[in-house]
């Protein structure tokens, strides 16, 4: 039952980010085999992307929540509009428990 549960938040939590945007760092490494046979790090590329919120992602997001009544006839403008407003309560959010921390 725990197990089932976790893995509903996660998969919540994974459709909030999603519907919100993120950031991630990518890396990719090339490795080669030198002359004596071994294998070495040639050349290795860390960059940073934004990843863009999708709104398909947030009205699935706010329906899975509950609100399916309140934002399944949203316009693309409405539902902009809705995501800057969880956006800021995220972000007060995570100021507060950034001094909580502290």
């Amino acid at each position: 039952m725990k197990k089932r549960k976790k893995e509903r938040e996660e998969a919540e939590e994974a459709l909030r980010k999603k519907a919100l945007g993120y950031k991630t760092t990518e890396i990719v490494s090339e490795y080669g085999v030198t002359e004596t046979g071994a294998v070495e790090l040639v050349k290795r590329r860390v960059t940073e992307k934004d990843v863009p919120p999708d709104l398909t992602a947030l009205k699935t997001y706010l329906e899975y929540r509950g609100n399916s009544e309140e934002f399944s006839e949203c316009s693309v403008e409405e539902l902009i509009a809705e995501r800057k407003k969880l956006l800021k309560e995220l972000e007060k959010s995570s100021k507060k428990g950034d001094q909580n921390e502290n």
